[in-house]
């Protein structure tokens, strides 16, 4: 689908503080109970409406987790948005956020908008940091500010619809050179810079949300930044080949294992592959040259290592190191 501009966004903040939730409840309108932990990055799109002017979200939402912060700041370059969550219920979250800010301001453009949004707003019984808070919070920093709900949809869509709306301003503004994508901001069909009129804020439904999590390191890390890495090595320059485009075409790819089962299989497996192992030494060490039986010794060495190593593989996964 055409569409005038094209605005990219990150999503950033603590782990478990509901991004993923946020992006899936305004791409697909639905809320996930129980989301796996944002391995490197997850992606989504959806279009919306304007000043009657289609615009085009393309979303990148980050891994919360220290082990990924590397990764997370390589986003930061050629965002026009971004929105700052966290959990109204963790004080941590709150106090994290200045963190958070200095980073953004740090790697990104110093006109990207940011939009601190205090997640799950329908829990507050068990408020932990108050609305005012997070307004004072948003006003010493210069931010826009919106408590929602991934839960219930509350103030999602126009947490993101007033965040493109404020972009759109500043285009209108002169503020950003379009033609320089560095900025986060791609003219399509019918995006002619210069001022038509006030931001609307009315939304088109429909969308979609790719899950990009497994993508190869190699394209996942490069795609955002293409531009700016392209005089790099030539597995920047590989990375290179791939495109927007190309992202959206691949099929979503999970993990058929649960999360949750990643400790218990790393133990298991394990504990598997060291019996085999210390039956293999026992083994050499009772046996003689002539009653060795070479297929036997195979195939111990060949379940010890299959073993060991899937158990290797699931105690990374469960450590949330990205392999």
């Amino acid at each position: 689908m055409s569409y005038a501009y094209l605005f990219k966004y990150i999503i950033i903040g603590d782990t478990g503080v509901g991004k993923s939730c946020l992006l899936l409840q305004f791409t697909d309108k639905r809320f996930q109970p129980v989301h796996d932990l944002t391995i490197g990055v997850e992606f989504g799109a959806r279009m919306i409406t304007i000043d009657n002017k289609p615009i085009k979200l393309q979303i990148w939402d980050t891994a919360g987790q220290e082990s990924f912060r590397s990764i997370t700041r390589s986003y930061y370059r050629g965002a026009a948005g971004a929105l700052l969550v966290y959990d109204i219920t963790r004080r941590e979250t709150f106090n994290h956020l200045a963190s958070w800010l200095e980073d953004a301001r740090q790697h990104a453009n110093a006109n990207m908008t940011i939009m601190l949004i205090g997640n799950k707003s329908d829990l507050a019984h068990r408020r932990a940091v108050s609305t005012e808070e997070g307004e004072q919070f948003a006003k010493e920093h210069g931010l826009i500010f919106m408590e929602a709900s991934a839960k219930t949809a509350q103030n999602v869509e126009e947490a993101f619809i007033k965040t493109a709306g404020t972009i759109y301003k500043k285009i209108q503004d002169g503020v950003f050179d379009v033609s320089n994508e560095s900025y986060g901001i791609k003219v399509g069909y019918g995006g002619i810079p210069g001022p038509s009129g006030g931001a609307g804020s009315s939304s088109q439904a429909g969308g979609c949300c790719v899950n990009a999590t497994l993508l190869p390191l190699n394209v996942m890390a490069f795609v955002p930044s293409m531009k700016n890495w392209r005089r790099s090595t030539r597995r920047h320059q590989e990375a290179n080949k791939f495109g927007i485009d190309e992202v959206l075409a691949l099929k979503p790819i999970s993990s058929p294992v649960p999360v949750a089962l990643y400790p218990t299989l790393a133990v298991v497996m394990l504990s598997i592959g060291f019996m085999i192992t210390a039956f293999f030494f026992i083994y050499e060490a009772t046996s003689t040259r002539k009653s060795r039986s070479l297929p036997k010794e195979f195939a111990a060495a060949s379940f010890a290592s299959v073993f060991l190593g899937f158990g290797s593989l699931c105690l990374l996964l469960a450590s949330g190191v990205y392999v």
